[in-house]
């Protein structure tokens, strides 16, 4: 969900492409590699006196994959194709289905990407966020200034997975 509507595509493309660099991050960290991926958008269905307009595509990804430049290079096609002007969205998501392990995954005969090349950098990239804190190296696509994020300030604490939250009971 947004932190403001968005009404242009470059800030949709922004915002999927954040989405999709955390995914494949998170994909990587579980040792998964996708072989679905679907995209979706939609407008306030609570603001009744705005158009509204809802819509999802799903794309089978020619090779299984776990590396943010390739699923980066279809959802933003995928987004594109259902991406309609003239909406102020508030929300669009990326979903990674079809999941199987990582190690698993057989490489294309006529693939003429270098996947252990691949893989390395990904790698790399993973390790220097953590080392250094998120979102140190990201993608062009992701954006710099990122308008459209989700505001935080009125979240409820999470007494029941995060040790900071808990409340502390103070003597008089």
């Amino acid at each position: 969900m947004f932190g403001r509507p968005i009404t242009t595509l470059a800030e949709m493309r922004e915002a999927v492409a954040a989405y999709t660099a955390r995914a494949g991050e998170k994909l990587r960290h579980e040792r998964l590699a996708a072989t679905v991926l679907a995209v979706f958008l939609t407008t306030n269905p609570f603001k009744t006196d705005e158009p509204q307009y809802s819509n999802a595509v799903t794309i089978k990804l020619p090779a299984v994959t776990d590396a943010t430049p390739d699923l980066l290079r279809y959802v933003l096609r995928g987004i594109e194709r259902i991406y309609r002007d003239g909406y102020r969205y508030n929300k669009a998501g990326v979903m990674l289905t079809a999941l199987v392990p990582a190690s698993q995954v057989q490489g294309d005969l006529f693939e003429d990407r270098n996947r252990e090349r691949s893989s390395r950098l990904m790698r790399l990239l993973d390790r220097l966020n953590t080392e250094m804190g998120a979102g140190t190296l990201r993608y062009a696509a992701e954006g710099y200034v990122k308008r459209w994020r989700t505001r935080f300030e009125r979240r409820s604490p999470a007494y029941t997975t995060n040790w900071r939250d808990l409340p502390v009971a103070k003597a008089s």
